[in-house]
């Protein structure tokens, strides 16, 4: 995922006037994965920063037994 954000931002698709580290923010760790939670499950929150003329948008991904979920919905 950092690579694909990478890619946007040095194409202009994310705020430029900041760095990357602080335009997309990836988290895939002890976080939001509590050690309760099924061992199928991997959460990964991307926050991101697009551009002043783009709308913000909600993407959630979920990988369960072997069937790719994507929801997406505009903020």
């Amino acid at each position: 995922m950092r690579s694909f954000f990478k890619g946007i931002y040095e194409n202009g698709g994310l705020e430029n006037s900041i760095p990357f580290e602080e335009a997309c923010i990836i988290t895939c760790d002890k976080t939001n994965n509590p050690a309760s939670q099924d061992r199928k499950l991997l959460n990964t929150t991307i926050e991101w920063i697009p551009t002043e003329c783009s709308e913000a948008v909600v993407i959630q991904l979920n990988r369960n037994d072997g069937m790719l979920i994507v929801k997406a919905r505009e903020s």
